[in-house]
């Protein structure tokens, strides 16, 4: 038995999230058709995490297991040939066998891409556009409370596993005068986690939540207490996953090709 791991980008537009759904279209579901075209016989894929619909990926790492013998590269092309054109294979290589996607990982890294002012039409669905004033520094004072070892139920949805997480890093990046990057790092991330974290930072740069809210929220954690704004999926991408023994983007580099954010690409 082989253990086979994919590194992934793809375009969540029109998508109904990662997991596989009986009536709906998703990434997992053409990924685990195609390779079942390709390997002839049925095929189970595993992820680093459930994208939700409309999110997109940059670096997100899946696998699965087989029998078959078969090159990595002739795999690869393969792929590349019949998969849609939005979902795209950067790597295939093997992993040992107790390696897990989503058990394995040490941190994930999330981004997100807001527009400031009027949107083009073609960006719509890479961004999230916002108008009026917002205050980037208060917005960098809020993110340093979000640092360290905290529960994060008043950041997230509903969920029966424990709510505390361990943020790594926070940022704000102002790409240009139309363009900011809010980008977060964390030991893992809760349903919705990432865009409500963003949401109630948009609403502290817009002077409609206060630090001290933010403090309250996290100091008295609860998923009903408060009401919360989470960011629509659209300008939501996962970057990459960290784990220990293996470096899916060994000899790769974030590099802007002229989309709205960078994409992984070899090395030169």
């Amino acid at each position: 038995m082989r253990n086979i791991l994919l590194l992934l980008e793809y375009d969540g537009t029109r998508y109904a999230g990662w997991q596989r759904q009986k009536d709906r279209i998703t990434i997992q579901g053409v990924l685990e058709s195609t390779l079942a075209t390709i390997l002839d016989h049925p095929v189970t894929i595993f992820a680093s995490g459930r994208t939700d619909a409309g999110v997109h990926a940059l670096g997100q790492v899946a696998t699965f297991t087989t029998e078959r013998l078969f090159d990595c590269a002739k795999l690869h092309q393969a792929l590349t040939s019949l998969l849609p054109r939005d979902i795209r294979v950067i790597r295939v290589q093997e992993v040992p066998f107790d390696f897990h996607p989503r058990k394995s990982a040490k941190s994930k890294q999330y981004l997100y891409a807001l527009w400031c002012g009027p949107c083009p039409t073609f960006l719509r669905s890479y961004v999230y556009p916002i108008s009026g004033d917002v205050d980037w520094n208060l917005v960098r004072d809020g993110a340093r409370l979000f640092i360290g070892c905290h529960d994060f139920a008043s950041f997230s949805s509903p969920s029966p596993r424990s709510s505390v997480r361990t943020v790594f890093s926070l940022d704000v990046h102002l790409q240009s005068a139309f363009l900011v990057f809010l980008s977060i790092e964390a030991s893992g991330f809760l349903h919705h986690m990432a865009r409500i974290i963003f949401g109630e930072l948009l609403l502290l740069g817009m002077r409609k939540k206060s630090l001290a809210d933010l403090k309250a929220m996290l100091q008295h954690p609860s998923h009903t207490a408060y009401r919360r704004l989470s960011l629509p999926p659209q300008g939501l991408y996962l970057v990459r996953v960290h784990y220990e023994e293996i470096d899916p983007y060994k000899d790769l580099e974030l590099k802007d090709v002229g989309f709205v954010v960078p994409v992984w690409t070899e090395k030169k």
